[in-house]
């Protein structure tokens, strides 16, 4: 029973969406969707409980009225109770009729909200655990809470609603609505970098991990790969790139073994396309994904990428030894060694594999070529 109805501030379906997220880094695939959104018709005001950024920015281009509402000071209950007060005064103002939300904590507060006012509500949701992954209480609140009374559940892969049905038990209301991109956006590498950044990591075969440096996405895995790799007498080098909770303890180990020569951390890096062209292979390790952005742009340079096996939308379009390698779940040090081998010994033989998923992503993602996917975005309304 919602507290107000549409006659109380006379809201008609107006395709006007509040668009609901917490953080205002660059994402390609949220500003391609709002693009066909707009095009489409839809009037769209973005609230960021963030500070201004490049997300910000981007929207501002787009002519898409941004409105950051960064709460740092606000903790617990009163961070909820501010920022739904919020919602539904913005709501009121703003004659809104559908709130789309990312993320876990915007679309708690999306589907509290939405008990309050009469909004069609889509919560667009980026994660699933997978079997044995520990949830704090918590997570599990918010999401049986939003799978229990948001409206419609946007997924980015078939794997991930999979995931969610079978290890969360959650079934009704769930879409796939994939990710597409607008690749003519993405920066192209700067050539003089890449060179110099291949002479100041020389090697046989330079590999690449980006990823955020949390237990589910296994770092340290794959650094023990490479140095168990490395100790048997093979020219590589890893450059990781990303940040989180483990950069502390990973950089520690990489001291503490030794390899700060053989795996380099970066940390965030702007120009991380550059680092990407000077780096023969992407590899990952990871438990969880949505849909990887990382292997999409490596796979745009023509590069090799070796990924886990259903996890995110990977299956989705790489066919192991086609245009990519799959990695299994279990044993995956054991298959990703095998895999970094194969490439170094005959790294001509696999390089048709980079071309083959560069032609793959781009007929699958970019949001040209994507009519189907184009069609669903529109109807999120």
């Amino acid at each position: 029973m919602r507290l107000f109805t549409n006659r109380f501030w006379n809201i008609t379906n107006n395709k006007r969406i509040l668009f609901l997220y917490e953080s205002s880094k660059y994402s390609n695939a949220l500003i391609t969707y709002l693009k066909i959104l707009k095009t489409s018709g839809y009037e769209i005001r973005a609230v960021i409980t963030d500070e201004w950024g490049p997300l910000s920015d981007e929207l501002k281009k787009l002519g898409i009225k941004v409105y950051m509402l960064p709460l740092k000071n606000f903790r617990g209950i009163t961070y909820y109770f501010f920022l739904i007060l919020y919602l539904v005064f913005f709501i009121i103002k703003h004659k809104i009729s559908i709130i789309h939300s990312h993320v876990q904590k915007p679309n708690f507060i999306a589907t509290l909200t939405s008990f309050i006012v009469p909004v069609k509500l889509f919560a667009f949701r980026h994660h699933y655990r997978p079997f044995g992954i520990k949830m704090n209480w918590k997570e599990k609140l918010f999401d049986w809470f939003i799978h229990k009374f948001a409206g419609v559940i946007i997924v980015p892969s078939k794997t991930v609603r999979e995931g969610i049905i079978k290890y969360e038990g959650f079934k009704e209301r769930i879409v796939v609505v994939p990710y597409i991109y607008d690749f003519l956006d993405y920066n192209k590498p700067d050539m003089n970098k890449v060179k110099e950044l291949k002479e100041k990591y020389p090697c046989k075969l330079r590999l690449i991990m980006v990823s955020r440096l949390i237990t589910l996405k296994r770092p340290f895995l794959v650094l023990k790969v490479v140095r168990d790799i490395i100790a048997e007498g093979y020219d590589i080098k890893l450059l990781v790139a990303g940040d989180g909770p483990l950069r502390t303890k990973l950089e520690n180990w990489v001291y503490n073994n030794n390899l700060q020569d053989c795996i380099v951390m970066l940390g965030f890096k702007k120009d991380l396309i550059n680092y990407m062209a000077a780096c023969d292979m992407l590899v990952s390790a990871s438990m969880t994904d949505a849909s990887n952005s990382a292997a999409k742009e490596m796979g745009l340079l023509g590069k090799l990428i070796a990924v886990p096996d259903y996890v995110g939308d990977f299956t989705e379009y790489v066919i192991d030894g086609w245009n990519g390698f799959l990695l299994p779940l279990h044993n995956t040090e054991h298959h990703l060694k095998l895999v970094i081998k194969r490439v170094y010994e005959n790294s001509e033989k696999y390089n048709v594999m980079g071309e083959r998923l560069r032609e793959t992503i781009l007929k699958r993602f970019d949001y040209r070529y994507a009519k189907k996917v184009v069609n669903l975005y529109k109807k999120l309304g």
